[in-house]
């Protein structure tokens, strides 16, 4: 009656379970057993376990045999097999031996489909290994420390690597990182504290890497067990997380400290959005701004909302780019001059939805146009005066002084006739002459100021050089002259016929009349271009010029260097006038006693 309710109980148990005897019979067994490992009910007391139950895996027959006859127990916690419908699974056990009399008289056989659990052991395997996620366990009363293999990965050890918890947090980066993973640890311990935390490591290889820790703990009787957790490499999104924050925020400092504003319009449904700059640029508490369309409409000053709606028009049309100036009526109604940038954002079927662009304030340079268009007038008006006085005093003056000058002499001629002489008289006739030479070159300095925009054109050097030799023919031959040049007929430079005939006569007349005294006078005229410019440099032997101590006062007005009767001071100074007149440059290089070097500079791309 026992035996049998005991058999009776072991066939209600609610695993797969059955007892062996030492021919490997079944002697009794769960239904639970048959349910989950046969395809119907069937009864297999007495039967062998090798013909009840065909298609277990050959390491399970090989176990049980081993038990019998050693004596011994086993566990395998997952076997793959080929059930009856041809179906690959896994499947665990556990077996117990019966001994009696030093005999192994029967085994207890405990049998589970593991299949579900080890698919879902092997997914989580694949994901760690895809997702790089690996975990580890320490338990506190050993101290031992579990790795799985792709923390193992992540901390680029071998797998046979067996970490200890002091080895395992000197892999943290020295300094900070390590010590908040060594309070993280010690909170989890003492308080149960869990952790999610992103710090950085330092590999076996010596690889820095952004990693996130996670841990768990499991408490008895309110002492820690055991800490567990998990172990991912982030570093790729970390880094890229820095350096996106890093453009950020140089993009915030940048819009800020420009005062740029960044926007978004969405064409459906009207909605915009703004950043902070945008509010302070329109003047408009964030509290009570409406996110619409019509907001910003109602800002436009008056003048320019027709044009502003069709630029935004013709930009959603895609007709032209949204590029504009507009102005704003801001707080306490002040007027703001605002630029606009905008792109168009199409949708999935190439239709647009929404504009995202930037304003920034352009009003302080609209209000400094204004004034130097104000200031530029009134210079105009000053200067047409000033040049009116110029004119006066170079035109009208000039005939008042040759009228002077002409008297004088008539007074002189009738002096002469009645035989007087009068000293006082000669001293008039000096000052008028030296009043009318005076006055001569100031209306020659107007005619240059006031001409200065007539038109360049490329003109050809050699005729105008040829002209100058003719018109001073004598003097080259006075001066025993010896000229010599590289021009050709395409030799051109960028000027005005008059100013360059003028300046190479005012050049070529000072190298005549400052000759040296003891030899002949040598003039060499060569002509130089380079990417931007091109170069006449007129060189003579003569008594050349003292540089150190004239150079500052060399082109002024009225300057002279040397003791000449004709020396008045105005011919440099004229052809410094024209040459920048004509957008170029005069330079000298000169020695005493050996002579000078004028370069005159015509510039291509002014």
């Amino acid at each position: 009656m026992q035996v049998k309710t005991q058999n009776t109980l072991f066939k209600d148990l609610p695993i797969s379970a059955l007892i062996l005897n030492d021919r490997f019979e079944i002697e009794s067994y769960s239904e639970h057993l048959v349910h989950e490992f046969l395809p119907k009910k069937t009864e297999l007391t007495g039967k062998h376990i090798a013909e009840a139950i065909p298609f277990l895996p050959s390491l399970f027959f090989t176990a049980i045999n081993d038990c019998f006859v050693y004596k011994c127990g086993d566990e395998n916690p997952a076997v793959q097999y080929v059930n009856y419908r041809n179906d690959i699974q896994w499947l665990k056990w556990r077996i117990t031996p019966r001994i009696k009399e030093d005999k192994t008289i029967n085994l207890l056989v405990y049998l589970e489909e593991v299949s579900k659990l080890k698919q879902m052991e092997d997914f989580f395997t694949r994901v760690e290994e895809v997702a790089l996620v690996g975990g580890w366990q320490l338990n506190i009363k050993t101290s031992e420390l579990f790795w799985t293999d792709v923390t193992k990965l992540i901390h680029e050890v071998p797998n046979h690597y067996a970490p200890q918890l002091k080895e395992g947090l000197k892999f943290y980066k020295e300094g900070e990182h390590r010590q908040r993973i060594q309070q993280l640890v010690d909170n989890a311990i003492k308080y149960g504290i869990s952790y999610n935390e992103e710090l950085i490591i330092v590999t076996a290889k010596g690889n820095e890497k952004w990693v996130r820790a996670k841990g768990e703990t499991d408490f008895v009787n309110g002492e820690c067990v055991r800490l567990f957790g998990t172990f991912q490499d982030i570093d790729k999104e970390k880094r890229s997380e820095i350096a996106m924050e890093r453009t950020s925020n140089r993009l915030q400092t940048a819009t800020s400290s420009g005062r740029i504003g960044i926007w978004e319009y969405e064409f459906d449904t009207g909605k915009i959005i703004w950043d902070k700059n945008m509010y302070t640029l329109f003047g408009i508490n964030p509290k009570s701004f409406v996110p619409h369309y019509t907001t910003w409409e109602n800002t436009l000053h008056p003048e320019d909302k027709e044009r502003i709606i069709k630029d935004l028009q013709l930009a959603k049309q895609g007709i032209k780019p949204f590029n504009t100036e507009y102005r704003i009526i801001a707080k306490y109604n002040r007027v703001r001059h605002l630029k606009a940038q905008g792109t168009i954002v199409y949708g999935g079927k190439g239709e647009p939805t929404k504009m995202i662009g930037s304003n920034w304030d352009i009003t302080e340079s609209k209000e400094n146009e204004a004034r130097l268009k104000q200031l530029l007038k009134v210079t105009t008006s000053q200067n047409e005066g000033l040049l009116n006085f110029a004119h006066i005093v170079s035109h009208n003056l000039r005939s008042h002084a040759s009228n002077i000058a002409m008297l004088s002499n008539f007074l002189d001629d009738d002096l002469k006739d009645s035989g007087a002489n009068s000293e006082s008289l000669q001293l008039l006739k000096t000052a008028a002459k030296n009043l009318n030479e005076t006055i001569v070159h100031l209306n020659e300095v107007v005619e240059v100021k006031t001409n200065a925009t007539e038109k360049l054109k490329n003109i050809a050097v050699k005729p105008i050089l040829e002209n100058v030799l003719e018109s001073i023919d004598v003097s080259v031959k006075d001066a025993n002259t010896k000229l010599t040049h590289n021009l050709t007929d395409n030799t051109k430079v960028p000027a005005v016929a008059a100013y360059l005939d003028s300046i190479l006569l005012n050049l070529i007349s000072n190298s005549i009349r400052y000759k040296h005294p003891e030899r002949d006078l040598k003039l060499n005229i060569e002509f130089t271009t380079n990417k931007d410019s091109k170069i006449l440099s007129i060189k003579d032997n003569g008594i050349g010029i003292n540089l150190k101590k004239h150079r500052k006062k060399l082109f002024g007005m009225y300057k002279t260097f040397h003791d000449h009767s004709e020396a008045r001071g105005i011919g440099l100074f004229i052809s410094k006038n024209q040459m920048e007149s004509m957008n170029g440059e005069i330079s000298v290089e000169s020695k005493e006693g050996i002579g000078s070097t004028f370069h005159l500079t015509f510039y291509n791309n002014k």
